[in-house]
């Protein structure tokens, strides 16, 4: 009851329904355990299979390189070589378009308050 009291006092100014800022807080809580979620999975299979993540894929690239050149995937093979990029932080990718989304939808609010819609 508490997080979800704070999380309703971050953004009740926001300007949406009641139902509107219940489904934010659902929308960005998911995101965040879908990722924790992967995240741990990973941690998991390294711990229990004594391979890091760099050594896993290095495993796989074999049957990777098949696979690409086996024109089954060709969308996938044709995906420059940082799309999977360590350095990429698709959390805060992620959250970033949540978030941009959320704006246009409380724009939206505020612009239907100003016309009397």
């Amino acid at each position: 009851m508490r997080g979800l009291e704070r999380a309703l006092a971050g953004i009740r100014g926001m300007g949406l329904s009641d139902a509107e800022l219940i489904s934010t807080i659902i929308t960005v809580n998911s995101f965040v355990e879908g990722i924790a979620r992967a995240r741990l999975q990973t941690s998991e299979v390294s711990r229990e299979t004594g391979l890091s993540d760099d050594d896993f894929w290095e495993n796989q690239r074999p049957y990777l390189e098949r696979a690409m050149r086996s024109g089954d995937y060709p969308l996938m093979a044709a995906l420059s070589d940082d799309a999977f990029d360590y350095g990429t932080d698709h959390f805060a990718f992620g959250l970033q378009r949540l978030i941009d989304g959320f704006e246009v939808l409380v724009e939206r609010r505020s612009g239907q308050r100003r016309s009397g819609e």
